[in-house]
């Protein structure tokens, strides 16, 4: 089933965001309707993934999860490090 899973993910999912230091780095894939949540400033951010590709933070849409994280902390940040999709190193985890 997980297996069936994680293949599921790059063949439905409309967004394709590059994580790595190369174009041909690691590839990850956020189906629609995932959720990543991350604490902040004593609150919690929800960003949900939408259909057309978006991130939707209280009703509010952004186009990348470091335009989501720019408006979540008010500075410059890297989405997929800041919602702890990637390392310090810059590899997917």
């Amino acid at each position: 089933m997980r297996r069936m899973l994680v293949e599921a993910g790059p063949k439905h999912s409309k967004i394709k965001t590059q994580i790595g230091q190369s174009r041909r780095g690691i590839q990850m894939h956020l189906m629609p309707g995932t959720t990543l949540i991350r604490e902040w400033d004593e609150r919690q951010h929800r960003v949900t993934v939408t259909r057309d590709g978006l991130y939707e933070i209280d009703g509010q849409m952004f186009k990348s999860l470091s335009a989501a994280a720019r408006h979540i902390t008010g500075t410059q940040w890297n989405g997929p490090k800041f919602f702890g999709l990637r390392d310090d190193k810059g590899a997917a985890q």
